[in-house]
């Protein structure tokens, strides 16, 4: 009967755990942190200009980046499998579907537009019901 080795059972529970080594130096760390605050700051003197429908696709374009930057520093998933990517891209690939469309369908919208509230017509129109049963 062969012997086990020793790595093949578990530590005890009062073992001492090892330090987690992060794949990024905390100097990476800080130049993503400082580029996600140009980011921002980017963001909040864009949406000081009256910039029209441009200023939706450049607010969207540096909300994309910075989630971009997130997710592959932060989340760790720049150092991660090939596996991790497949899921990342899969969930992207899904909010993109999800945002064209819903982008497609308020675009399509003609019926109904802020300046225009829903009427209340129906509310000052006289009540119709059934006739007074009479003995």
């Amino acid at each position: 009967m062969p012997h086990a080795a020793v790595s093949d059972f578990p530590p005890p529970a009062d073992a001492p755990v090892p330090p987690h080594r992060s794949p990024i130096s905390i100097g990476g760390l800080a130049i993503v942190y400082l580029c996600l605050m140009v980011l921002l700051a980017s963001t909040v003197i864009a949406a000081l200009f009256p910039l029209g429908a441009i200023g939706l696709v450049i607010a969207l374009s540096i909300a994309a980046v910075k989630s971009i930057l997130v997710i592959l520093y932060f989340m760790h998933v720049r150092f991660s499998s090939r596996v991790t990517w497949l899921f990342v891209t899969a969930g992207f690939l899904w909010l993109s579907i999800m945002f064209s469309l819903t982008f497609s369908e308020y675009l399509g919208r003609s019926g109904l537009t802020r300046a225009q509230p829903l009427s209340t017509e129906y509310l000052h129109t006289p009540h119709q019901g059934p006739a007074p049963h009479q003995d």
